[in-house]
């Protein structure tokens, strides 16, 4: 087992996060641990292995090898998230984690002020404030956004913009719910799939493909890509869905081998039978000697 890390210092956010990440790529098989304590422990451990992987197996995303390469992006990212720099000579660092475990608000984000966008917005009176808003394009992404952080904002006030917020609330509406395309995976393909480590489930895969009783079938390793496809959170893991299509395409060249007619005589041709040669003589069948007489080709001279 890898050296604990002396120096990581971790808020509980950023070791969940390097937990997730953990998951994700099949470095960490348990569940999300309950207690903080637990989950600084949790994300210690992972932070040693990445670690003790990128110094001592030098596994790095430069490698050469792109099953390497691949390993050393994930540790790396593990390693940024955990604020740790490691020296070309092997000198580990341990920096400031990105806050709130590299995402969402940090507990020291300022609140958003409308005036940062407007200049102005929360002393103009309500026509002028109406007319601001409207100059902003709810089909660009940024300014539905302002939008939305403006009605926020006025709901927290005391005396809200109700014009405002009525205009907000007709410009943008509701989202609407993005349609479940047909066939969409969302049961797990088997029961614990998703406490699976992407280890486990290339595992399983490889085994069921060779169960003589119930082989595993393409429709089935489809599923499974199409589940891990569709997961938000934790989000999908790439080397499953590309284990699963590598081995789509494998059972595909397999099947299409099986496909192919056997090479020789047609379907349903009969076989044609040669003369038996012993000792340098060559023996005869009736039958034989009965076709090679009704086709001209021997005669019998008595």
């Amino acid at each position: 087992m890898a050296q604990q890390l002396e120096g990581l210092k971790l808020s509980e956010d950023q070791a969940e996060a390097i937990i997730e990440k953990g998951i994700e790529y099949g470095a960490y098989s348990d569940e999300m641990p309950d207690t903080k304590k637990a989950k600084l422990a949790a994300a210690d451990e992972i932070v040693a292995f990445s670690v003790d992987a990128y110094v001592n197996d030098e596994i790095r995303s430069d490698d050469d090898d792109p099953q390497v390469a691949e390993s050393g992006e994930q540790i790396e990212e593990i390693l940024e998230l955990a604020g740790v720099e490691i020296d070309d000579d092997g000198t580990v660092t341990y920096g400031d984690p990105p806050e709130n475990g590299g995402g969402g608000k940090s507990d020291d984000e300022a609140p958003f002020d409308p005036d940062d966008y407007i200049d102005g917005y929360s002393e103009l009176s309500v026509v002028t404030k109406l007319k601001k808003v409207r100059e902003l394009n709810p089909e660009e992404e940024d300014d539905a956004a302002i939008l939305q952080a403006i009605a926020d904002w006025e709901n927290e006030q005391d005396k809200p913009s109700s014009r405002v917020l009525s205009y907000i609330e007709e410009t943008l509406g509701e989202p609407e719910p993005e349609p479940e395309p047909a066939g969409e995976a969302t049961d797990e393909p088997w029961d614990g799939y998703d406490k699976a480590s992407a280890v486990d489930i290339k595992k399983i895969l490889t085994e069921a493909r060779t169960d003589e009783e119930d082989p595993l079938s393409i429709d089935q390793v489809q599923y499974v890509l199409d589940y891990e496809s569709g997961r938000e959170k934790p989000p999908p893991r790439k080397r499953v869905i590309d284990f699963c299509k590598a081995l789509l395409e494998e059972m595909a060249e397999d099947g299409k081998a099986d496909d192919k007619p056997k090479r020789g005589r047609g379907r349903g041709a009969a076989k044609k039978e040669e003369p038996a040669v012993s000792n340098g003589v060559i023996t005869l069948t009736r039958e034989q000697i009965l076709t090679a007489l009704d086709s001209g080709e021997v005669t019998i001279e008595v």
